[in-house]
C-alpha cells in the first residue's frame, strides 16, 4: 500500500442493487409486487445510469500519530478527527484511508430536468437509483482496497462517512482539502454538503 499520496481511480465498475432501489421507493421485499411495465423502467433506468455516470474516486492512506482522548492525528497532515466513534472504529489501526467517490454531474442534471418538468416521481427514482449507484461505487472501491490491504497481510475495518454517528458532517470539509476533490469536479456547500449529490467521503481504518 501506498501512504501520503493520493490516488485517483476511473471508471470504477459498480453495481446497483435493486432490491435496495425498490426499497428507497416504497416498495416492501417479498410483499409489494412491482408490475412488468415499471420493472423494465427500473432496469432501463439502472442501465442509463451505468452507461451515462462512470465512477471516480480519489483516497489516501495516512499513518495514525496517536489516538488520545478521542482525538485522531496523523503523520504528515494536519487533519485531525474529534470522535468518540471513530477513535473506537480506529482503536487496532496503524493507519486511515481517507476517500472520496462520485459517479458524477449527470445524475443531479437529469433529476433537476425531471423537477423542472414537474415529473416529481420520475425524479424520485433516479434520485433512488443515483443513491444505489454510488453506494454501489463506493463498495466497489473498498473491495479493491480490501485486497489491495490482504496483499500485504493487512485488513481493514468497516467504512464511516461524516454525519454519522458523532463524527460531525462538518468533518466532510476536511476531508474535501485533504483529498483535493475539486479536482473531481466536486464542490463543497457552506452548509459542507457536496455537489454533485450522489457523492461520498469515508474514513476506514487499517489494520496490522
Amino acid at each position: 500500500m501506498i501512504f501520503d499520496k493520493i490516488v485517483l481511480k476511473e471508471n470504477i465498475s459498480y453495481i446497483i442493487n435493486k432490491k435496495d432501489v425498490l426499497s428507497i421507493l416504497g416498495y416492501k421485499r417479498e410483499k409489494t409486487k412491482v408490475s412488468k411495465i415499471f420493472a423494465e423502467k427500473i432496469e432501463k433506468i439502472l442501465e442509463q445510469t451505468q452507461q451515462k455516470s462512470p465512477a471516480k474516486a480519489l483516497y489516501i492512506i495516512r499513518k495514525i500519530e496517536k489516538i488520545e482522548k478521542n482525538t485522531i492525528s496523523f503523520f504528515n497532515s494536519e487533519i485531525k478527527i474529534e470522535s468518540k466513534d471513530i477513535s473506537s472504529l480506529l482503536s487496532e489501526s496503524f493507519a486511515v484511508i481517507f476517500m472520496g467517490i462520485t459517479i458524477g454531474w449527470w445524475i443531479d442534471n437529469k433529476i433537476a430536468e425531471l423537477n423542472e418538468k414537474r415529473e416529481y416521481n420520475e425524479a424520485l427514482i433516479y434520485d433512488a437509483v443515483g443513491s444505489e449507484a454510488v453506494e454501489g461505487a463506493a463498495n466497489s472501491l473498498n473491495h479493491h482496497l480490501d485486497i489491495e490491504a490482504r496483499q500485504n497481510r493487512f485488513t481493514l475495518t468497516k467504512r464511516f462517512s461524516p454525519g454519522y454517528g458523532d463524527l460531525n458532517i462538518s468533518f466532510q470539509r476536511e476531508l474535501y482539502k485533504e483529498l483535493s476533490l475539486e479536482n473531481l469536479d466536486i464542490k463543497i456547500l457552506p452548509t459542507n454538503l457536496l455537489l454533485p449529490q450522489k457523492t461520498i467521503t469515508a474514513i476506514i481504518g487499517v489494520e496490522k
